[in-house]
């Protein structure tokens, strides 16, 4: 929760219309992922390609790949949040997956982390769907999108024997989304910092 706060203060100002610079979030999210990486001393080492293994076994490369990871998270969730109720039910499903796999493993902490996640978007969810009451704002979505990487990176630190595309297959849709984005920016030669409205949903 200490390594969560500086990335919800970022999207709090956002919230209340005090627009932050883009440089200025990722590098918050990068605070933000170091800090728990160092009260966790958890960061990925694995993702079940041999090659990227043995790289990401380097300490430095592994942590700045885990970095990138937790902030391609955290935007993630927040742009597809906006549309009434999709970010709320991507973060329930996803989070009832995590619970389903952490229990399998033994992870009752991570477990429980996934059921309170779950829970809350579902009330959300209900609030969002279909009338559009309340979204989550940037506040919600980065601390969602922060909570649900960093379930998976511990999950998959303590539990080697996971796989990791498993993982990533259970946050796919904000990913894919995340990365079709950047590529449509770029090949069309847009600021890829810039929000559009033309995500897949």
């Amino acid at each position: 929760l200490w390594a969560v706060l500086p990335i919800f203060m970022v999207g709090l100002l956002e919230d209340f219309h005090v627009e932050t610079n883009p440089k200025v979030r990722l590098v918050v999210g990068a605070i933000s992922s170091l800090m728990a990486i160092n009260f966790s001393n958890y960061w990925i080492f694995n993702v079940d390609f041999f090659l990227i293994d043995q790289i990401l076994a380097i300490s430095w490369v592994g942590i700045a790949f885990t970095v990138f990871a937790s902030i391609g998270m955290i935007n993630a969730i927040n742009l597809i949040d906006g549309v009434n109720g999709l970010a709320a039910a991507i973060t329930v499903i996803t989070s009832l997956a995590i619970y389903l796999i952490s229990v399998q493993v033994g992870e009752s902490g991570i477990a429980s982390m996934a059921a309170l996640v779950a829970s809350a978007s579902l009330g959300l969810f209900f609030f969002s769907y279909p009338n559009g009451r309340i979204f989550m704002g940037d506040s919600g979505a980065y601390t969602l999108g922060f909570l649900i990487a960093w379930e998976i990176i511990i999950l998959l630190a303590r539990n080697p024997d996971l796989s990791a595309w498993s993982l990533l297959a259970i946050t796919f849709w904000p990913v894919m989304d995340t990365l079709f984005s950047i590529y449509r920016r770029i090949r069309n030669g847009r600021d890829t910092k810039r929000p559009d409205l033309l995500h897949f949903h």
